[in-house]
């Protein structure tokens, strides 16, 4: 079962009243109820007040986002003898409040839980994309925002299987805090890691609907296994831009760490190299946790530099035998995974050829981190072929 960490810390105060003090508190107290009683309407007034002063404190809590609250799993199992310690920042719909409709959503390459808050707020205000959404559920996979990096192992050690492990780990435990989701939401190397999870289901004789109960996957500007064609790898662009990223210390081992001032340019810059509006400044990124490192053998296991290969899983995943339905977004102006990418990467999961899941977010400010800098465009622009959930 889950271990949810609920820390409460109560302060022991001490009230000392003299036998006075005690009798005078005593007699006011018989006024206070004689008093209601020879004026029972004083009751209706002292209820509706505290009523009223309850409803705009739930409502002042909502608006300020009071709601969200934080989950840690205990020793989440990477490998034997090796375990982490895995955050998950729950974003709750505090304007429309509801039950079920929780998504579970999978950080990128480079990127925290918290880059998820965007976009949470943008489909609680409203969702032209689908129903009410109660609750998105962001993981921080190991070494990344609150996560605890691997005990047993370095974290510049880790795999991209690894990732899998722990977001399947996940997915067992998270039912024992309470929270079910129906939807997992990738963004692009957690698009991946949900594919190699499909993967390693299917060899175990399962899936993602059977074994979690996972009845809709949504990838955004998904990393597709090495059977579809990756022009920013292929062109060898991925591996300049992460060789100059490489760092190394004596507690994370090897990895790569894209400094906070990189970090905006590398994930909202358009084809002409402008960096959009509402993308973060690097003193954003820093202040609110966007930026993580990532382990060097996953990031060289991703895009198959240095005698790796890019992971691979196998075609029609998402055909409708697999009772879990997929779809696709992608991004006109994504200098990282082009529209044609996401367009096969669809086809080859589902066996469909006609695109029906497959939307492309247009425009100049169309990039990689869209549900960072213009979430509301993006839900407005996948209405009526995106469900979420």
């Amino acid at each position: 079962m889950a271990h949810l960490d609920i820390v409460r810390t109560w302060k022991d105060e001490e009230y000392r009243l003299s036998l006075s003090e005690e009798q005078h508190r005593r007699k006011k107290m018989m006024r206070f109820h004689n008093s209601r009683a020879k004026h029972p309407w004083k009751n209706v007034v002292i209820g509706m007040a505290v009523f009223f002063s309850i409803l705009w404190g739930v409502v002042q809590g909502a608006a300020a986002g009071s709601l969200d609250f934080d989950i840690t799993l205990r020793n989440v199992v990477i490998r034997p003898h090796v375990s982490t310690n895995i955050h998950l920042k729950v974003f709750v719909n505090g304007l429309h409040p509801c039950n079920g409709k929780v998504i579970l959503a999978v950080h990128g390459f480079a990127h925290t839980a918290a880059t998820w808050e965007p976009f949470a707020e943008a489909i609680f205000e409203e969702n032209p994309a689908g129903q009410k959404v109660c609750q998105i559920v962001a993981i921080d996979l190991p070494g990344h925002g609150k996560s605890s990096p691997p005990t047993g192992m370095l974290f510049g050690d880790m795999t991209l299987g690894d990732y899998v492990t722990v977001l399947r780990n996940t997915l067992e435990r998270l039912p024992g805090t309470g929270l079910r989701p129906q939807t997992l939401l990738g963004h692009s190397q957690g698009g991946l890691l949900i594919q190699m999870a499909q993967q390693a289901l299917k060899s175990q004789g399962t899936d993602l609907r059977q074994a979690f109960g996972i009845q809709h996957v949504v990838l955004m500007a998904s990393v597709a296994p090495q059977q579809i064609p990756w022009a920013f790898v292929d062109s060898g662009t991925a591996a300049l831009l992460l060789q100059q990223f490489v760092a190394s210390d004596s507690t994370l081992g090897t990895y790569i760490d894209i400094p906070d001032a990189a970090w905006p340019a590398v994930f909202f810059s358009n084809l002409s190299g402008a960096v959009v509006p509402g993308a973060p400044t690097p003193e954003e990124v820093a202040a609110q946790g966007f930026n993580a490192p990532e382990p060097l053998l996953g990031a060289l296991e991703l895009i198959g530099a240095s005698g790796f290969v890019r992971p691979s899983v196998d075609a029609r995943l998402f055909d409708p035998d697999a009772e879990t339905t997929l779809q696709v977004v992608t991004y006109e102006q994504d200098t990282i995974i082009r529209p044609s990418e996401s367009a096969q990467l669809y086809k080859y999961l589902t066996g469909d050829s006609s695109g029906a899941g497959v939307a492309e977010v247009s425009g100049q400010e169309a990039v990689h981190d869209l549900h960072m800098s213009d979430p509301n465009t993006l839900l407005k622009q996948i209405a009526g072929i995106i469900k979420l959930p």
